[in-house]
C-alpha cells in the first residue's frame, strides 16, 4: 500500500488497492450468494407453508359440500315421506331442524374461511414483499459497498 497516499489504496487505485477492491468485490459475490442461500426462509417458505395449508383446507371442501347435498337429498325424501303419510310430521320438523344446522354450519364455515383467508393471505404477501425488499436492499448495499472501491476521488 502506498503510505503517502492511503486514500488511493483505499480506493483501489494503485495496484496492491485494486487487488484488495477486487478481492472485496469477490467475496461480495460470496456474500450475497450466501443470503441467496438463507433467504427462502424468510420469505418463501413461510408463504409456501401457509399455501399448502390452504391447498389442505380446500381439499376438504368437496366431502363437505358432500354431505351438505346428502343432507338435502334426505330431507327432500323426508319430505316426500311427510306428503304420501309414511312418516309423522313431527319427524319431519326434526329432520328439517338438522338440515338447518348443517346449511347453517356450511355457511359460517365458507364465511369464517373467506375472512381468514384474506386477513391471513394478505398478511403472508406483506411479509413475502417486506422480506423480499429488505432481501434486495443488502444485495444492493453490498454491491454499491463494492463499487465505491472502485471510485476515483
Amino acid at each position: 500500500m502506498d503510505e503517502g497516499n492511503g486514500s488511493n489504496a483505499r480506493r483501489g487505485t494503485d495496484g496492491k488497492g485494486l487487488a484488495e477492491a477486487i478481492r472485496y468485490a469477490g467475496e461480495t459475490y460470496n456474500d450475497i450468494a450466501r443470503l441467496f442461500e438463507e433467504q427462502p426462509k424468510h420469505d418463501w417458505e413461510p408463504l409456501g407453508d401457509l399455501l399448502h395449508i390452504y391447498k389442505g383446507i380446500l381439499a376438504a371442501f368437496p366431502d363437505i359440500l358432500s354431505v351438505h347435498k346428502d343432507a338435502i337429498q334426505k330431507r327432500k325424501e323426508c319430505e316426500r315421506m311427510t306428503l304420501e303419510h309414511k312418516m309423522e310430521q313431527s319427524q319431519y320438523q326434526q329432520v328439517v331442524h338438522r338440515t338447518d344446522v348443517v346449511s347453517y354450519a356450511l355457511l359460517a364455515e365458507i364465511n369464517h374461511f373467506h375472512a381468514e383467508r384474506s386477513t391471513q393471505i394478505k398478511k403472508a404477501m406483506k411479509n413475502f414483499l417486506c422480506e423480499q425488499a429488505a432481501f434486495y436492499q443488502k444485495i444492493a448495499a453490498k454491491l454499491q459497498d463494492a463499487y465505491a472501491l472502485f471510485e476515483d476521488d
